[in-house]
């Protein structure tokens, strides 16, 4: 059984649901923004934005306009509130750090939205948020391959912004760590090394969602399989990690719904929980693999560029490509640790789903990893996988 991209929309919309329909408090959101130091003028108004959302999973999502009054003058500030519902898809969600990150890359020039207030206390809606400019472009969509803005853009203009989602990866890499000053990039996970961490960080994440999940036994053993499975693939990645290249600041989860556009324009790069330390080739790798994953049992939609252009391009871009099966095989990994995220917290009566998107991402990990194995010989060797039942 394959999975779609149906099936794929119905799981996301699933985990969506748990952040929807959660009630804000408009006078909460008012007040926190009043006294804020360096905040001018006087809050007269303010209008929540009641529409859908059509992507997102990681937090709660509100837009909302707040119209102001200064010096005999009335204006309307869009913004955007993102918070910690306590039901997001990773457990060990951090809105500090977020928010340090996205400061840093719009001060560094980044297209990221603006950040301006952390509300660590809670004061808003109880857990952690933040509240940012709002950006004035199209927003993505769960499945941007059937609709949204990269669907109904011309195939030329497809293709076009396609390279420009490259091009705008390739500028995050380019970006010097030290650079941006921002400490937590530095320890997350609390590994030996920024690699280590990830993977440290990835595990606990799995063991939190495995303690969380009520499963019965057959479905938990499902999990034990592949969490024992990525354990391993795990030490065969740090036993093969390049050790001749400087960490770079990588997204880690740079999917089609995380970039807001204008035309061919990418004009922001959202969801920036699980950006990290790493190698750049990995976020292109990850990006690649979900074209591949949205056009399952059908034609590559018109104007999508061929995977050798996309990688010929980033390489163009960043001057060379470096540790491409590597960064192959940690981008998988990464995906098929989402997969368990995903589909540990899908209700029963949906176990086919559960095991063809289960399956969809360790078929594409053994691929990877027999691939890289092939290329370098002195790799430690791994066992045969055991079957997904």
């Amino acid at each position: 059984m394959s999975v779609s991209s149906g099936d794929f929309a119905s799981a996301i919309k699933g985990m969506m649901s748990r952040t929807a329909g959660v009630e804000l408090s408009a006078t909460r959101l008012l007040r926190y923004i009043q006294k804020q130091p360096d905040f001018d003028g006087t809050i007269v108004g303010i209008e929540l934005d009641q529409r859908p959302r059509t992507a997102g999973a990681s937090s709660g999502t509100q837009l909302f306009d707040i119209f102001v009054e200064a010096g005999g003058t009335r204006t309307t500030r869009r913004l955007v509130f993102r918070y910690d519902t306590g039901a997001t898809f990773f457990k060990q969600y951090d809105m500090a750090a977020q928010f340090e990150v996205m400061a840093a890359l719009n001060k560094a020039g980044y297209p990221v939205p603006a950040v301006l207030w952390l509300d660590t206390k809670g004061e808003i809606f109880g857990g952690s948020g933040m509240i940012m400019q709002r950006v004035e472009a199209s927003a993505p969509h769960v499945l941007p391959f059937e609709d949204g803005p990269i669907i109904e853009a011309s195939p030329a203009e497809r293709r076009e912004l396609l390279f420009n989602i490259i091009d705008v990866l390739a500028r995050l890499h380019d970006i010097p760590p030290s650079s941006l000053n921002v400490p937590s990039l530095h320890v997350r996970g609390g590994g030996a090394t920024p690699l280590e961490g990830e993977i440290l960080w990835g595990k606990r994440e799995i063991d939190i969602a495995l303690e969380e999940a009520t499963l019965p036994p057959e479905r938990l053993q499902r999990y034990i399989v592949l969490r024992e499975r990525l354990a391993e693939v795990a030490a065969i990645i740090l036993a093969r990690a390049p050790t001749d290249r400087p960490y770079e600041v990588i997204h880690a989860d740079p999917g089609f719904v995380n970039y807001m556009t204008r035309g061919a324009e990418v004009a922001a790069v959202l969801d920036w929980e699980v950006c990290q330390l790493g190698y750049g080739e990995s976020d292109v790798s990850y990006l690649l693999s979900q074209i591949e994953f949205y056009h399952q049992g059908r034609a590559v939609t018109d104007g999508v560029p061929t995977r050798e252009e996309l990688i010929r391009a980033y390489g163009d871009m960043r001057g060379e490509l470096r540790d491409w099966e590597f960064c192959e095989l940690f981008s998988a990994w990464r995906m098929a640790n989402y997969c368990m995220l995903i589909t540990s917290r899908l209700p029963h009566d949906q176990q086919d789903l559960e095991v063809a998107y289960m399956t969809s991402g360790r078929e594409r990990l053994e691929r990877t990893l027999a691939a890289f194995q092939q290329r370098h010989a002195a790799a430690p060797p791994s066992r045969a996988p055991a079957p997904i039942h």
